[in-house]
Formats: structure tokens, C-alpha cells, sequence
């Protein structure tokens, strides 16, 4: 076939949680440490709300909201991939 030959060729890979809900939840030794992770590309769109949430984590120690699906442990990071 004529034409260009490809040069480069990049992968975006998005790591994500095995259950593919984020964490969001207080550090469990020090609790004015607050976690906020595993947000991938779609995760943006929960920007607005996951600062919300840190933010009354973080002056209040708890949050209106329920992210007890969100919290630490969670069974999903205990089980092999």
C-alpha cells in the first residue's frame, strides 16, 4: 500500500478500581487525612462534587453525603486481579 508509514503509536491506559468505583474516604490512621483516588478519565465529571466532599471531610470530619459504596476497605482491592 502507498502512503505515509506510521511513526508512532501511543496507548492511553486508564488504571482503574476492580469495581470501578472510586475511593473516597478518610485516611484509617490518621484521620485528618482524607483520599480521594482511582478516578481515570471519566472521573473529571465528579471533580466538582469529590471537592465538595473532601472539603467538609476535611473541615467538618464528615460529609452529608453517602460514600459508604466509596469507602476503605474495600473488598474489590482485597481479591487478585
Amino acid at each position: 500500500m502507498g502512503g505515509p508509514a506510521c511513526q508512532k503509536v501511543w496507548d492511553d491506559f486508564q488504571k482503574a478500581e476492580v469495581d470501578e468505583d472510586f475511593i473516597i474516604d478518610q485516611h484509617p490512621e490518621h484521620p485528618r487525612v482524607s483520599i480521594a483516588a482511582g478516578f481515570s478519565g471519566h472521573g473529571f465529571k465528579f471533580s466538582s462534587v469529590a471537592g465538595e466532599i473532601l472539603s467538609e471531610m476535611s473541615t467538618a470530619g464528615n460529609t452529608k453525603h453517602d460514600i459508604s459504596i466509596f469507602s476503605l476497605p474495600k473488598a474489590a482491592l482485597q481479591q487478585p486481579l
